[in-house]
């Protein structure tokens, strides 16, 4: 496997393990109420474009399974430690944080298949026809992506909890700072798309 996508389908794996454990951190930027998690979620979706584009659809859905199996692999053998082995001590509020995290972890399997698997993977390898340039089809496809994953992910993430009455601002906030941010890496992964483009690829 080419070294460069060997680096993005791990960074992409690694991102989606660690934004649902940041989306528990719910921070505010100006008037909007943001799950932290959003801004990696917005890097992860920024890589799997980069994939799609240098190495095709099959490949980019082949990358949003594989961190799916990685998370599953991950949370399993967390939870198994978490009740096999004796406790002797833990930081307050450690087990929390982690069942939390299950379920969000859980809200992001659903967005992500939904919005990345199903939509965004298609999408963008369809623009790659009708769309000149990297930067175009990569806002386009994660503009449509992206709405649809806040909002699976926020309503099956927070709907029933203590913080389910920031739901209509946690979609809002999220998905203007996802589109934002997304807005400002647009050349850092353009750049990625170009520098690491096999030679057989024109259409970057």
């Amino acid at each position: 496997m080419n070294l460069a996508l060997s680096v993005f389908v791990a960074l992409y794996a690694a991102l989606f393990v660690i934004a649902p454990i940041m989306s528990n951190r719910i921070i505010e930027v100006a008037t909007f109420i943001i799950p932290m998690g959003g801004m990696f979620a917005a890097v992860a979706g920024g890589l799997l474009d980069v994939i799609n584009n240098n190495w095709g659809l099959r490949q980019a859905r082949a990358t949003v399974l594989t961190s799916l199996i990685v998370r599953f692999t991950l949370y399993v053998l967390i939870m198994i430690a978490m009740t096999v082995f004796p406790l002797v001590r833990e930081s307050q509020g450690f087990e929390d944080v982690i069942m939390t995290g299950v379920r969000l972890l859980l809200a992001a399997e659903i967005s992500s298949a939904i919005s990345q698997y199903f939509i965004d993977a298609p999408l963008f390898d369809y623009m790659k026809r009708n769309f000149k340039f990297f930067a175009a089809r990569y806002n386009v496809s994660n503009l449509i992506s992206g709405l649809i994953q806040t909002v699976t992910f926020v309503y099956a993430g927070f709907w029933g909890t203590p913080k389910a009455h920031l739901i209509p601002m946690m979609i809002l906030g999220g998905f203007v700072t996802k589109i934002g941010f997304q807005i400002l890496i647009t050349p850092i992964m353009a750049l990625l798309a170009r520098w690491t483009k096999p030679k057989d690829v024109y259409n970057t």
